[in-house]
């Protein structure tokens, strides 16, 4: 046997390994998270009137 893999540098190596794998996963992350946040998303799809728009303004001016 290698006398280094029995000097427990196995652990070692495998976190040099494993440190490009897990940047290059955050950056895929965070590029994802910056592409869904500059989308542009409606609360629905429906057309409001200005109508009922001005009076569940007022609603929230005065809930009594």
């Amino acid at each position: 046997m290698d006398p280094v893999l029995l000097s427990g540098s196995t652990v070692e190596m495998r976190i040099l390994w494993a440190l490009p794998l897990l940047l290059l996963a955050g950056a895929g992350l965070v590029a994802r998270l910056r592409r869904r946040s500059d989308s542009d998303r409606t609360l629905t799809s429906e057309p409001v009137s200005g109508q009922w728009l001005a009076e569940a303004r007022s609603r929230e001016d005065h809930p009594w």
